[in-house]
């Protein structure tokens, strides 16, 4: 490869074809080829676009939309993926990692505070992160150019470092690695039902670690502080709602949540790097 394709390289693309690149190299070592050709044919899709993508508007949109579909089948392959590799489940050092910190693992300090009203309430902030990425992703196609190129790239980038997270540390999560720990929830209402079966039909059983929820909510707050602030204190409170029900609800231990925080601080800086220095000299001005 020469410079020039280096340069036009982006950090997203980069991060992408280092995570496919992991995996394809961890499932040859696992004697798992056919799988280990199913990646490296996702990463010859990236590099093609790379090579040949032109520099026109469509050519761009294109070599961005590709990245979102990238992201969900890479998702939907990696619980199948991970079962090939072999691996130890993370649930335990992640819950020893909780108690270190907090004394018990924070779905089980909310315990007491189990009503059926919050839960609806908190299932139903739950859902909206979906909204939320579906949101982000528009916001970013409609401004094109700039700063929502920018933004998609930030999203993608979190995404692809979230799912290195979870082929490093994979596990299932507290609601199902201690199920002896936690109470059923009863008379759950619809919202709540309504996200136990999404929860339990499209998790690929790996997903806990960073909480991507946490990350991309954490991101989409920080986005919306920098770009409108009458939109960051409409989305203020079912945003804390999801963080609290990624708790509450059983599907994530705090040091998830808390590296999810970290992981969208990091992707915020990665997409907006002088967004301080614009900021401060507008303040001089």
């Amino acid at each position: 490869m020469n410079r020039k394709f280096y340069q036009s390289l982006r950090l997203h693309e980069s991060l992408c074809l280092l995570l496919l690149g992991s995996l394809a190299l961890r499932l040859l070592l696992a004697g798992a080829y056919e799988e280990m050709t199913y990646y490296l044919g996702l990463a010859a899709i990236c590099l093609a676009i790379a090579v040949f993508g032109s520099t026109q508007p469509w050519s761009e949109r294109l070599r961005l939309l590709w990245y979102p579909i990238l992201i969900n089948i890479v998702y939907a392959q990696l619980g199948k993926t991970m079962n090939l590799i072999g691996y130890r489940s993370w649930d335990e050092t992640l819950l020893a990692w909780d108690e270190k910190i907090f004394g018990r693992t924070p779905a089980q300090s909310l315990i007491p505070f189990t009503q059926p009203w919050l839960t609806e309430f908190l299932s139903f902030c739950y859902l909206l992160f979906f909204l939320a990425v579906l949101a982000l992703f528009v916001v970013a196609i409609w401004q094109g150019a700039g700063g929502g190129t920018a933004l998609f790239r930030g999203l993608i980038s979190l995404y692809a470092i979230g799912f290195f997270g979870y082929s490093l540390l994979p596990a299932v999560g507290p609601h199902l690695a201690w199920p002896e720990m936690f109470p059923d929830l009863q008379e759950m209402g619809f919202f709540t039902r309504v996200n136990a079966g999404l929860v339990a039909q499209g998790s690929n059983h790996v997903d806990v670690f960073p909480s991507l929820h946490s990350a991309i909510t954490w991101f989409f707050l920080g986005y919306w502080w920098r770009q409108k602030r009458l939109v960051f204190w409409c989305c203020l409170l079912p945003a804390c709602g999801l963080f609290l029900a990624t708790l509450y609800l059983r599907y994530h231990y705090g040091v998830d949540v808390i590296a999810g925080m970290l992981l969208g601080s990091f992707c915020l800086r990665l997409t907006f790097p002088s967004i301080k220095n614009h900021e401060l000299h507008a303040g001089l001005h």
